[in-house]
């Protein structure tokens, strides 16, 4: 709830009274998703750090930033020097925006992982900050501003939050659902939706909360599951980015690590299981030798061709079963049994060797695992883990592959996991020849079907492969899909591109019925 309209409401109020007269002394970046502003009269400091990440997006105010030496880059240099003349928020959207002296204008456009800060000159698009988001140098505030103003009377012909309400958003909704508005009459659901945006406008404090997952979100309802309160926007929205990057992001990765070590202590725990197995089953088989023995001291007794023979075992003084071989003699059969009983000693004793090697492997996981949890700071996490599982971490990035795959027709189809599996996939799992194929104007998995020389791709493995990438994108629902597939070097990708982005510059089209769901290897 940091992005909703509602609360951006108040931070802008609070902006108001904060940074009106001070000056934009510099702007700039440290990393991709990052961007600072510093804001300065003769006596105050003002820092908005703004930080656009995919999974994270977010405002922070520091009361102090030091900018680095290296790796820094200005940014908007057009806002420099220039004063602050106001703040304003966009009608009934998440963006707001800073109005600075000789008519410049900065949006602030928090959509998400789709946000991005933008910069006008009157009414003009002069740059912004990720230029990966093309669409937005078309954006202007008054075309996000949504002007709706329901009432009783259009709520009771379509009582749709979504509709009427876009700036609740899931949180608003969920406070809605849990004090029951859908069982309640038209009057009535009017009244609770008008109280609880009565509610929003005038709330005094600012609650932090987690979902299941354990990730932290800001709320404006009270609850006894708070986790802090906060009096102003600035100050919850700190504490929102602090416990989200050093509780949430610490507890994830500690938890990833925790995930590495259980599945390796499970691996070797079963390993020494199934060690014990073997080694206990040689101890109860009659070892080769013992049966040699047994046939060299009993020859008089073996008659020739025979299968088999009782005779008696020397070691326990009662008869015994021994099969033989027909054309092999006792005295031969016996050499094969001492020849057996070398290898069986062999093998016992690499398996005991095995086995105390393993035991304590898997001694030193469980310890590992135990001080692992023990840690509390990601600094001491990170020593842990370059101490103690580089190894462990390589080897797993090693075996794992970022895309499925699939034979169809003795072609060996590869579809990749993720947009960034995509990317990799593409650039490090693919070959020039590759049929590269994908649903046609929806986001969705790139899919290869791999050259083999001196054999051609027919027309019906290629559309068996698109009703694969037709499953695998936003289309696998639909009756037909358009797919578009082309030769793997016809596909390119530009450093300005999203993950999973490319540029196509040949293509052909099939359409076809998506895929039901397909049995896929790693």
């Amino acid at each position: 709830m940091h992005l909703n309209y509602h609360f951006l409401t108040h931070l802008v109020q609070e902006l108001n009274s904060t940074i009106i007269g001070l000056d934009l002394r510099s702007c700039y970046s440290q990393s991709k998703d990052e961007i600072i502003f510093n804001l300065t009269d003769e006596s105050n400091h003002f820092y908005v750090q703004a930080q656009l990440d995919s999974n994270f997006t977010c405002l922070t105010f520091p009361e102090e930033h030091h900018r680095a030496k290296r790796n820094s880059i200005d940014l908007f240099r057009d806002t420099i020097n220039k004063k602050v003349l106001g703040i304003a928020m966009v009608t009934n959207d998440r963006s707001f925006i800073i109005h600075l002296s000789e008519n410049y204008n900065l949006l602030f456009k928090l959509h998400g992982n789709r946000s991005n800060i933008i910069l006008y000159e009157r009414d003009s698009f002069v740059e912004m900050f990720n230029n990966r988001l093309k669409k937005d140098q078309q954006v202007h505030p008054s075309d996000i501003a949504k002007l709706h103003k329901p009432d009783l009377e259009s709520w009771s012909t379509n009582p749709s939050l979504r509709h009427h309400f876009p700036t609740f958003g899931p949180r608003v909704q969920a406070h809605l659902a849990k004090n029951d508005l859908d069982t309640l009459p038209y009057n009535e659901q009017w009244q609770l939706i008008t109280c609880v945006i009565d509610r929003l406008a005038k709330a005094k404090h600012f609650f932090i909360e987690v979902d299941e997952r354990g990730m932290p979100f800001l709320t404006m309802f009270e609850s006894e599951q708070a986790l802090s309160k906060q009096d102003t926007p600035t100050q919850v929205c700190n504490a929102l980015s602090k416990y989200y990057h050093q509780t949430y992001l610490f507890d994830q990765e500690k938890s990833k690590y925790i995930q590495l070590l259980t599945a390796q202590i499970s691996k070797t725990d079963k390993y020494i299981k199934n060690t014990q197995r073997k080694l206990d089953s040689l101890h109860n088989k009659r070892s080769y030798d013992e049966v040699a023995n047994i046939i060299m001291a009993n020859l008089h007794a073996i008659p020739n061709n025979v299968e088999s023979v009782e005779l008696n075992d020397i070691y326990i003084n009662k008869p015994i079963l021994i099969k033989l071989k027909p054309n092999v003699s006792p005295q031969k059969l016996a050499e094969q049994y001492y020849r057996k009983s070398k290898n069986q000693s062999k093998e016992r004793q690499n398996l005991e060797e095995n086995l105390l090697k393993k035991e304590a492997e898997l001694e030193s996981l469980e310890s590992l695992k135990s001080e692992l949890s023990t840690i509390s700071d990601r600094k001491h996490l990170r020593q842990f883990v370059s101490l103690n599982l580089t190894d462990q971490i390589n080897k797993q990035e090693e075996k794992r592959l970022p895309y499925y795959r699939q034979e169809i027709d003795g072609f060996e189809v590869r579809i990749g996991k993720s947009a960034k599996d995509n990317d990799l996939m593409l650039r490090q799992y693919s070959h020039k020849d590759d049929t590269w194929l994908h649903a046609r104007d929806v986001p969705g998995s790139h899919v290869l079907i791999r050259h083999q020389k001196h054999l051609q791709v027919s027309n019906d493995v290629i559309e068996k492969v698109a009703q694969l990438a037709a499953y695998y994108s936003k289309r696998k629902h639909d009756s037909l899909a358009p797919v578009i597939y082309t030769a793997r070097k016809f596909v390119r990708k530009s450093k300005n591109l999203l993950p999973g982005q490319v540029i196509v510059d040949k293509e052909n089209v099939v359409i076809v019925k998506p895929a039901k769901k397909p049995s896929l290897s790693h």
